[in-house]
């Protein structure tokens, strides 16, 4: 998520960053919260070291660099579980650092699932 949008700060508020940014009141529900050592980092279409690939709509996977700024923020799972879901998504962890994500289907016609990656939101489907 952005911290800033055209020179104001958001705080990592999707809702905010879309207001700003498009004028546009949308309600945003986070799968999870992930902070990249900039704000154009590019998660979606890294090669080698693989730090995200979608596989099929709705789903990615992330793999959270160790490297400063760079961290997991939340939702974690209970101590010594590697599967969380949440309202809107299934959270595996596995190890180094990868997340699978799987995005539940909302209505249809009323839900995008998109990931933030080299500084635009970009759509998983």
């Amino acid at each position: 998520m952005p911290f800033q949008v055209s020179g104001g700060s958001v705080a990592g508020d999707m809702r905010a960053a879309l207001a700003l940014s498009s004028g546009l009141d949308v309600d945003v529900q986070a799968a999870c919260y992930i902070s990249y050592s900039a704000a154009d980092a590019d998660i979606h279409h890294k090669t080698g070291d693989t730090m995200r690939n979608i596989n099929a709509p709705g789903q990615v996977r992330v793999r959270v660099p160790r490297e400063p700024y760079s961290r997991f923020i939340g939702p974690h799972p209970p101590t010594g579980q590697r599967l969380l879901e949440t309202p809107v998504a299934l959270l595996q962890f596995q190890d180094h650092g990868k997340i699978k994500i799987q995005i539940k289907p909302g209505p249809p016609g009323q839900q995008l699932a998109t990931v933030w990656s080299g500084g635009k939101l970009k759509p998983l489907n």
